[in-house]
């Protein structure tokens, strides 16, 4: 197994054909008189992966492998992201998926198609919707955002 992405399993030979990752740093500009603006850290901004997958029917079902991400994807849920070796990279969400189909069959079954993922890091609870940004009992909500 190459990677999980909550439940999609991606074995070696559906391995991504590419998987690039950005890493961000966002700073406020702050305007100075008579001078050159400074710039002051923020923060770190959210991770980005995109994943190009290919699906061959030899290997997985590519239709029941794309409802899954699909629905993933239309559920907003935020799904662990581990590697075959155990590291576990964070929870992502899928905010895109582009699909190819290369090759069906004579009824129209999917025997080939190439898929891109974009992927966002999400940080935040197990429910939906309520981020970091929500107090915790007992905490204001100050503190939560700058643990």
């Amino acid at each position: 197994m190459w990677a999980t992405l909550g439940d999609v399993r991606f074995e070696l030979l559906r391995a991504p054909e590419s998987a690039d990752l950005a890493i961000g740093h966002t700073y406020a500009e702050h305007a100075v008189i008579e001078g050159k603006p400074k710039l002051q850290w923020t923060g770190d901004a959210l991770r980005d992966r995109n994943w190009t997958v290919r699906l061959h029917h030899s290997f997985c079902d590519p239709d029941t492998v794309m409802t899954a991400l699909r629905t993933a994807a239309a559920n907003h849920q935020a799904l662990p992201l581990s590697l075959g070796t155990g590291t576990y990279l964070g929870r992502y969400v899928i905010v895109d998926i582009s699909e190819q189909t290369l090759f069906t069959g004579p009824t129209g079954r999917t025997l080939e198609l190439a898929a891109t993922l974009k992927l966002k890091e999400w940080i935040g609870g197990e429910s939906q919707g309520g981020g970091e940004a929500v107090a915790q009992a007992g905490q204001s909500l100050i503190g939560s955002v700058w643990r």
